[in-house]
Order: C-alpha cells, then sequence, then structure tokens
C-alpha cells in the first residue's frame, strides 16, 4: 500500500519523488531476482541429484510433492522416469541372465550330442573294416539319432526366440475349449493316461481379447504339463477353468498331481529347464513368453503332493 502511494506522489510531485519510486521497484526486482535464482539452484541441485541417483541406481528417490502446480507436474514426471529406468534394467538384466543361461545350456547340450558323433566318425574313417553290415547300420543309427537330438534341440531354440506379435481377436471361449479337448482325445486315449478326468468349466458367452492359436498352444502346453504331474495319481484330475474374478478374465489349469518343490518352482518357466529326460524345457518359458506378449502374465502356485494351478491372466 506504501508502494502504491509513492508511486502517486512522484509523478505529481518532484523528481525526488521520482526518485524514491525508481528505488522501490528495483528493489522488489532484485528480491524477485534472488528468488529466482534460489528455484534456480535448487532445480539444478535437484537434476544433479535425480542424475546421480540413476547413475548410482538408486531407485528409493523420489521427487517430494510441491504446492507449485509447474513443479509438482515436473517432480512428478522424474519420477516416472525412475521407474521406467528401474523397469527397463530390470527387463535388460533379466534379458541378459536368461541369454547366457542360454548360451551355456546350448553349448553343453551341444558338446554332449556332438562329441559322440565325432568320436564315432572318427574310429569309422580309421577302421573302415570293423564297420560292416550290422555295426555299419548300428554306427548310422547313433549318428542320426545325435543328430536328431541337435536338431530337436536347435529347433527349441528357435521356436522360442522367434515368436510372431498376437493378431489379438475376440477368442470365444467355448470354441477354444471344445477344440483344446478334441486335440487331446487320443492322448487321453492312450494306457498311460486313460484314467485321467479332463474337465472343462466356463461362463456363457464368455470371451478374451487374445490371439486363439497362441492361447491354444498355451493351454496345451500346460494341460501336457498337467498329465505328466499326474501320471502316479491314483485318481488323476485335470481341470481347466475360464472365469472373470475382479471383472478381468482368467484361465486356470489345476491338478492333483505331485506338485512342484520349492527348490525348483522359481526356475521352471527359465528356458530349457526341465526335470525330464525327453523334455525340451521351453514349453513353460514359451506360455509365459506368449502371455507377455498379450499384456498378461502366467503364474504359478503348487503344494508338494497335492497339485498345482496354473493361472493365465490377461490385460
Amino acid at each position: 500500500m506504501l508502494i502504491a502511494v509513492s508511486v502517486c506522489i512522484g509523478i505529481t510531485l518532484s523528481n525526488g519523488a521520482n526518485y524514491t519510486y525508481t528505488i522501490l521497484l528495483t528493489s522488489a526486482a532484485i528480491l524477485i531476482i534472488a528468488k529466482m535464482m534460489h528455484i534456480i539452484q535448487q532445480l539444478i541441485h535437484l537434476m544433479s541429484y535425480f542424475v546421480k541417483a540413476l547413475n548410482n541406481r538408486d531407485f528409493m528417490m523420489r521427487f517430494p510433492a510441491s504446492n507449485d502446480d509447474e513443479l509438482q507436474e515436473m517432480f512428478s514426471t522424474m519420477n516416472r522416469i525412475a521407474v521406467m529406468y528401474q523397469d527397463n534394467l530390470k527387463e535388460i538384466e533379466t534379458k541378459h541372465f536368461y541369454y547366457d543361461r542360454i548360451l551355456k545350456i546350448m553349448s553343453h547340450e551341444l558338446r554332449n550330442s556332438i562329441t559322440p558323433i565325432v568320436s564315432l566318425s572318427s574310429d569309422m574313417l580309421k577302421r573302415p573294416s570293423q564297420y560292416q553290415g550290422p555295426q555299419l547300420k548300428e554306427g548310422l543309427e547313433v549318428i542320426n539319432n545325435q543328430c536328431t537330438g541337435i536338431k530337436r534341440f536347435l529347433d527349441s531354440y528357435y521356436e522360442m526366440t522367434h515368436l510372431p506379435q498376437p493378431q489379438r481377436q475376440q477368442t470365444d471361449i467355448e470354441q477354444l475349449f471344445t477344440r483344446t479337448r478334441q486335440l487331446f482325445k487320443q492322448e487321453l486315449s492312450k494306457p498311460c493316461y486313460n484314467n485321467v478326468k479332463l474337465t472343462f468349466s466356463y461362463g456363457n458367452d464368455m470371451t478374451v481379447d487374445a490371439d486363439g492359436q497362441m492361447l491354444s498352444q498355451v493351454l496345451i502346453n500346460l494341460i501336457k504339463n498337467a498329465l505328466q504331474a499326474t501320471v502316479d495319481t491314483q485318481h488323476p484330475l485335470i481341470e481347466v477353468t475360464a472365469s472373470t474374478p475382479n471383472g478381468k478374465p482368467c484361465i486356470t489349469v489345476s491338478d492333483n498331481g505331485t506338485g512342484i518343490p520349492d527348490n525348483i518352482i522359481k526356475d521352471i518357466f527359465h528356458p530349457f529347464y526341465t526335470t525330464r529326460p525327453e523334455g525340451t524345457g521351453i514349453g513353460l518359458c514359451i506360455s509365459r513368453q506368449i502371455m507377455k506378449l498379450h499384456g498378461g502374465d502366467l503364474t504359478v502356485t503348487s503344494k508338494l503332493g497335492k497339485g498345482s494351478i496354473f493361472t493365465v491372466t490377461f490385460q
């Protein structure tokens, strides 16, 4: 109020009054500039802290709320960047772990498969007279079996690393389950499975936004695993259920088989991990990748001696 008065007097009276007005205005400007410099210094300090925290992987760092709308928007953006950076870094590290694991497994499997081929073929070249008739046939069968195993292994790797993007559309659950039941009709007629009870349940007119063929592959992999898990169960039961808990669709495949031990359950989705001699170890890995491509997930809960429940969730 005093400044406003001084302005009026300065204009109507003399140069001295004008001079007083000018000093008052300069003082106000200095205060504003000082305040702005203080804010800029704070921002520089915060930005420096932000960059250092990211560089040191300090992902607990968060910017506080501000009463200033523009600062609040900036702080919220920087917090989102920190979270995104953390998620991306985790994804990169996970992929690095997977590919490192895959390379080690591939090297191990290929060495084991190629060594007998090299050894046998070298002996056949050195002592051709020893490989006549049945001996020659037996040697070629060994080489053929080993080469078939290598091809099967490499085909599994190709399948895992070349999954297409889902062609998503509204997929009818009843039709999907009907096709899946038909696919396992012949499998369940085998003596080792003819005692298995495989059931499907779902809501009326239920659909999911998914690639029907890829989702069918997931169900086939899960049911095959369940069949293996219930081989030694007295009354084997596999239940495939589609439901919408919390308004979002999900599919569960449960069995009353052997269950998964706690010490390996964390590894079952890793590529090439298997506990079966004839297994490739990519079924569950591919199934989870398919659901990740759909924006969903594949999880498992299990109790040793009681069975397992695999849950397919959608976005």
